[in-house]
């Protein structure tokens, strides 16, 4: 193995663990961010300890050993970490069970694809150019152009439901992704054509996406869960000169004011807040710090409902406008645009707040359009 390329694994190796070790130590605490958030960032840390780690072990072994080569460690490794990156992408943007259930298939893709190659190159002794060897690349193709579309069919989603974010913050994830894409582009080349100064440029350019990515998921992870906090500065309603009313018997024995509790649901309605799958009743009471019973028994008097009920009524309103405002639109998706978790349970609370199924309404509401 070429100098050249030992000394970039092990610096690549290096920045990787490194990277790692920041992302540890910088953790974003639990009450500023959410449990998606938190989860890709433990995903970020793992792939990139996971291949600094290799870069490293390839490093000193394939100083000795010359099955070890570059082109070997590419293929081993490549569809571990398109694995973990493309985990890391999704978790922010699509929390789901479904997708749980999905990746724990994609582990054991990812399993069989690496112990395949492991066989294949240090067991068999097979090398590049056999037919097997195009095989073993072709699924590594699969997977990557599988995990391509998904992640362009979830992010239309997620795109969609932040309709009031600003367009820079929409991007966001968007230009990590396309270094990504590169970067995966890069490898299916390397392992079909492994020349040496092209390897040297490969390892180069996933280094520094891999720190790139660590960096700006860290900076994501802190922006996306306050950024509907900067936008509440700009709506609040201008109380600095109105005079403080006299507290009410039960606001003092409280501590909490309905006027206060009115104001912050007021402000995440208005940003959306119901949309998020399967939030629950906790999470609104640690986003606007309000105690979960206070919040409950206010939320019960008010809407004559409980949290479930109105949560659901406001889903199943932001879905109603969906459908005047886009006639066309598949009810699957509409079910995962306002938080449902499927398509099954979304039509069964339409139903009953409506009295007739989504598909019945949206018919009507099409019929009712063309006549006028």
């Amino acid at each position: 193995m070429g100098n050249n390329i030992l000394i970039l694994e092990i610096t690549s190796g290096i920045c990787c663990i490194l990277t790692a070790i920041f992302l540890h130590y910088s953790a974003i605490p639990k009450s500023n961010n959410k449990k998606n958030y938190q989860k890709g960032y433990t995903v970020v840390k793992i792939a990139s300890l996971i291949l600094g780690i290799s870069a490293l072990l390839f490093a000193y072994f394939g100083n000795v050993i010359d099955t070890y080569d570059k082109r070997s460690f590419i293929q081993i490794i490549l569809p571990v970490e398109t694995l973990l990156v493309f985990w890391v992408f999704v978790y922010p943007l699509y929390d789901k069970n479904k997708l749980k259930n999905f990746l724990k298939y994609q582990v054991f893709y990812t399993t069989v694809l690496c112990t395949a190659n492991i066989i294949y190159l240090f067991v068999a002794k097979g090398m590049s150019g056999e037919w097997f060897y195009y095989l073993l690349v072709s699924c590594y193709v699969i997977q990557f152009a599988f995990y391509t579309i998904i992640f362009i069919h979830i992010s239309k989603i997620w795109l969609k439901k932040k309709s009031t974010e600003s367009s820079n913050f929409k991007k966001y994830p968007f230009r990590i992704w396309i270094a990504g894409f590169i970067i995966g582009v890069m490898g299916i080349v390397a392992e079909v054509y492994p020349n040496e100064i092209y390897l040297q440029i490969f390892t180069l350019c996933y280094t520094v996406f891999f720190i790139s990515l660590g960096i700006q998921y860290h900076n994501y992870s802190i922006i996306a869960p306050v950024e509907t906090v900067s936008q509440e500065v700009t709506i609040a309603p201008e109380e600095t000169n109105s005079k403080p009313e006299t507290p009410k018997p039960e606001e003092k024995r409280h501590g909490q004011g309905n006027d206060i509790i009115k104001e912050k649901i007021t402000i995440w309605v208005q940003h959306k807040g119901y949309l998020q799958l399967g939030v629950t009743i906790q999470d609104l009471s640690r986003e606007i710090g309000i105690n979960r019973t206070y919040l409950s028994n206010y939320i019960n008097e008010t809407y004559q409902s409980n949290f479930n009920g109105w949560l659901n009524d406001l889903r199943i309103e932001e879905a109603k406008q969906k459908i005047i405002s886009s006639p066309e639109i598949n009810l699957s998706d509409l079910a995962e645009m306002v938080g449902f978790a499927d398509q099954a349970h979304f039509s069964k609370q339409f139903k009953q707040k409506e009295g007739i199924p989504p598909s019945v309404w949206k018919k009507e509401h099409r019929a009712k359009s063309e006549k006028d």
